[in-house]
């Protein structure tokens, strides 16, 4: 029953929103015709999974998604398992979705997605042993980079939205530092919803304070604050949420700020403020502050009122002095920054935060840590930073007193050495001195039983204590960007840890043969750092669960024999001057990515084509003494699916890979051997399952007529050739979706074009030609248009 109502709630705001859009000239919102139960069965019984009971009731009585564009969009079943109309690569659905119910609560409150989070997040997928993101259903492209938003299939995030390929974090909505997060009804009822609203700061502007629930009036450029009296904050006494950030010229807050009873997240950072009213303690139900990039003084004493506060940000607020006494009265705060408070008297303040029961996360800096640190005895996640400048921080011993810490974050805090008491800190589970000029690490770092991730990047440690055997719950360390750490000295020790699965490393040195003791390592990446041979050890084989591994270096790689025994080995990334394969290179049959980089390798193995399970091939940068060879040996793998190469000629025996659904030929100055093709075969035309098909950057002339034959191509790009007209038998390809012929020398736009219905994107700028207004009202059905 439930349901079927929020089924019919959502037709009746599709109703409403036509309504509206039709007052306003605008396309209706249209839904796609309905999917039959059976063709549901069908396509789960395909790919081996159930869909989410939400988003089978939304196709059989609502429809197979709708032709809105951007994130609004809804693709159609069959569209759900690609990235996106860019890329004709499926997702494997019945594997399992790399991210949790913990890990997206962690991603969300940690705000590790703002910073597109290429390491964190794709750690957290490489410990799932997925290389890519899988278990769910991409339903649109939102256009944030690579932002998509995805429907979960499996695991306890089942039924849920997702934002995932640069963005990993859960489709939710703060209340406070609660988390809604949305299941898929939801989420359409919230894009029908936003339609349905006007924007926060036109009701704002026009007067309608009571209807608005969310205020943003965030950024300098904006002047709302010179239209609107300041004071009429005070109306919007149903807001729950309000961003005035940005505004560098408002330096005061009226006191009827205190009037938004609802409020739960305030966000101010950056303007001029210097107090803050005391009507700010009439905010009872705030569980967000943040005041970080201000002015402020002082903080009011009734501060210690919001009994609901959790977050506060007080970053860079270099003019605060003291926080005062009733602070110690914020029993829910969690989440505390005072960083670059640089007049806050420490050895006063450290004391008002012990009081603190639910403190957990701390962020300060300081030229000397105090010891009033020991009264920070409910602290588990700490980030402590030295002054603003070169200065070196100074730790104290009474920092080993903190025995519920569990993170310790030591970044770029000038620190020469860790003193042995750091090994008292029992709990500690992540521990990280990037940055800073260290030589050795104590031997008491062994006594960390419990820590499972240790980074030492960009340090100068030469050794590893040999204590660290002993750190039988470490699962990753880090020491790329140290060159100076001994790599011999690295292998010697965490064999002896059982859980280690990652390991990062940089080096001058030959490649040890006490590697092959790291039968546990899972994912290794690998910078070997002078322009000279190295042979990789035939030791390798002991690394019997390897299953990804990158080497990279402007020397020569060689592989030996033993190589092929790494039977896991699922993603082999190379970059080198050259590259010798052994000849049975072939038998790790159990690759799905391989990628070669700007290597000299004369030729591919022999037996190159036994790798049955390769679906991703990459040969960029690479001078093979024949590519017709080449083609022959790539087009016998029978599941390729993916191609990129750097090419000066293609041979026609292109043609023969007939699985190949992407082929993509870079020209790219980064690489060693830089080429350009000058020319596509005709052959191109025999490749009948290819749906995305990019040139960009080379220097072609001239399109084959053949690719008319290219019925299930979606994505051509020819961006930046040399061409000067484009073949009629493109308009063949009514599947074609994206096409961009822009920065060629092309003197009209072929009649052709207005007749393929299925494209949403089209780039024709930088040629000789000028789209005509008529011209352009033929092409209104494009989502986007670049001319």
């Amino acid at each position: 029953m439930g349901l079927r109502e929020n089924i019919s709630r959502i037709e009746k705001k599709i109703t409403a929103l036509n309504l509206l859009r039709k007052e306003n000239g605008v396309e209706p919102y249209t839904l796609n015709d309905t999917v039959s139960n059976s063709e549901i069965k069908k396509f789960e019984h395909k790919h081996g999974i159930t869909l989410p009971s939400e988003y089978k009731m939304f196709l059989r009585f609502l429809g197979n998604g709708n032709c809105e564009n951007n994130y609004r969009h809804i693709r159609p079943l069959r569209e759900t398992t690609r990235f996106h109309y860019l890329d004709d690569v499926e997702l494997e659905l019945a594997k399992s979705f790399p991210f949790d119910t913990k890990t997206g609560n962690r991603i969300i409150k940690e705000s590790i997605y703002n910073s597109y989070p290429a390491n964190d997040v794709h750690a957290i997928m490489q410990e799932s042993g997925s290389s890519t993101i899988s278990g769910c259903l991409f339903l649109n492209y939102e256009g944030w980079g690579s932002s998509f938003t995805a429907l979960v299939l499996n695991g306890t995030e089942r039924g849920r939205i997702w934002h995932v390929a640069d963005m990993y974090h859960p489709y939710y909505k703060a209340s406070g530092t609660s988390f809604k997060t949305f299941s898929f009804l939801e989420w359409v009822e919230k894009m029908l919803d936003d339609q349905l609203l006007p924007s926060s700061k036109t009701l704002f502007t026009e007067g309608m304070y009571e209807n608005i629930t969310a205020l943003n009036l965030e950024d300098e450029q904006q002047d709302w604050q010179n239209k609107t009296n300041i004071h009429a904050l005070g109306y919007c006494v149903n807001v729950k949420e309000l961003n005035l950030s940005r505004n560098y010229s408002l330096s005061f807050l009226p006191d009827s700020i205190g009037l938004l009873q609802k409020l739960t997240v305030f966000k101010f950072n950056g303007g001029n403020l210097k107090i803050l009213p005391n009507s700010i303690a009439n905010l009872k139900n705030l569980e967000i502050l943040e005041l970080s990039d201000q002015n402020i003084i002082t903080l009011p004493s009734t501060i210690g009122k919001l009994q609901k506060l959790k977050k506060l940000s007080l970053y860079w607020n270099t003019s605060l002095t003291h926080l005062p006494v009733s602070f110690s009265k914020l029993t829910q705060l969690q989440n505390l920054s005072i960083a670059y408070c640089s007049a806050l008297n420490l050895e006063r303040t450290l004391p008002v935060l012990g009081k603190l029961p639910k403190l957990k996360t701390l962020r300060f800096h300081a030229k000397k840590i105090p010891p009033q640190i020991n009264s920070l005895k409910y602290i588990t996640s700490l980030a402590l930073l030295r002054a603003y400048g070169k200065n070196k921080l100074t730790l104290h011993k009474n920092l080993s007193k903190l025995t519920q810490l569990k993170e310790l974050y030591l970044n770029d805090t000038g620190l020469t050495a860790l003193p042995a008491w750091i090994g008292q800190l029992t709990q500690l589970e992540t521990l990280v001195v990037d940055d800073n000029p260290l030589t050795t690490l104590p031997n008491d770092l062994g006594k960390l039983k419990n820590l499972k991730h240790l980074s030492l990047k960009r340090t100068s440690i030469k050794k590893l204590p040999s204590s660290l055997q002993y750190l039988h719950k470490l699962e990753t360390l880090k020491t790329d960007y140290t060159a100076s750490i001994n790599f011999t000295d690295i292998c010697n020790t965490i064999k002896h840890c059982p859980k280690v699965s990652e390991l990062y490393v940089q080096t001058t040195k030959q490649i040890p043969v006490e590697i092959g003791q790291l039968k546990n390592l899972q994912n290794l990446i690998l910078e070997l750092l002078h322009k000279k041979e190295y042979k990789i050890p035939s030791t390798i084989y002991g690394m019997k669960n390897l299953t990804l591994l990158r080497l990279a270096t402007k020397g020569k790689i060689i592989l030996p024999t033993e190589f092929s025994a790494l039977k896991k080995l699922r993603i082999l990334r190379i970059e080198a001057s050259d590259l010798i394969l052994p000849e049975t290179f072939g038998q790790l049959n159990t690759l799905t990515e391989l990628s070669i980089t700007d290597c000299n390798i004369p030729k591919l193995p022999d037996n190159f084509s036994a790798l049955r399970n390769l679906k991703k091939l990459t040969l960029l940068g690479n001078t093979f003494s024949n590519w017709h060879d080449a083609c022959i040996k790539i087009a016998a793998l029978p599941n390729l699916q993916e191609l990129k190469l750097s090419v000066k000629f293609l041979p026609p025996e292109i043609g023969l890979c007939q699985t190949l659904k992407r082929l993509e030929i870079y020209n790219s100055i980064d690489f060693e051997n830089h080429q350009q093709l000058t020319k596509l075969p005709k052959e191109i035309g025999k490749l009948k399952n290819l749906t995305h098909l990019d040139i960009d950057g080379n220097r072609v002339t001239e399109i084959p007529t053949s690719i008319g034959n290219l019925k299930k191509l979606k994505y051509l790009c020819v961006h930046d050739n040399r061409l000067t007209a484009l073949p009629h038998s493109l308009g063949k390809l009514t599947t074609l979706q994206v096409l961009d012929i822009s920065k060629n020398k092309i003197t009209r736009l072929p009649k052709w074009i207005f007749a393929l219905k299925n494209l949403k994107q089209l780039c024709v700028n930088e040629n000789l030609f000028t789209l005509t207004t008529k011209e352009l009202k033929q092409l209104k059905h494009i989502y986007e248009l670049n001319a």
